[in-house]
């Protein structure tokens, strides 16, 4: 299985041998801040299209980003919330949204 730290001062991504990891730390930094990496990419691809689909100003021609757009993105925001609940001593949407604005 794939992991990603959400760590702002790591970003390490790396294999375990096994599903089911009892301590799950990242092997660089050695902080639990980890979830899986297709909750990671998910949530990614989700502030992805939000950043995409809102405009920079909002002209009168311009709608506001579609409901389904802005609920994707907070549905996998809200996933990686609660796999890192008790440890969120950082803002754990930081490395999503660098993330996110690379990709773009």
């Amino acid at each position: 299985m794939r992991y990603q730290c959400l760590n702002p001062d790591c970003h390490h991504a790396w294999d375990t041998r096994g599903e089911y990891v009892k301590n799950l730390r990242c092997p660089r930094c050695h902080r639990s801040y980890a979830v899986e990496e297709g909750v990671f990419e998910a949530a990614v691809l989700a502030q992805v299209a939000l950043l995409r689909a809102l405009p920079s100003t909002l002209p009168p021609d311009k709608l506001p980003p579609p409901p389904d757009v802005v609920v994707a993105a907070s549905t996998t925001k809200a996933t990686v919330v609660r796999k890192l609940f008790p440890l969120l001593a950082f803002d754990a949407f930081q490395v999503i949204d660098e993330e996110a604005r690379r990709r773009i």
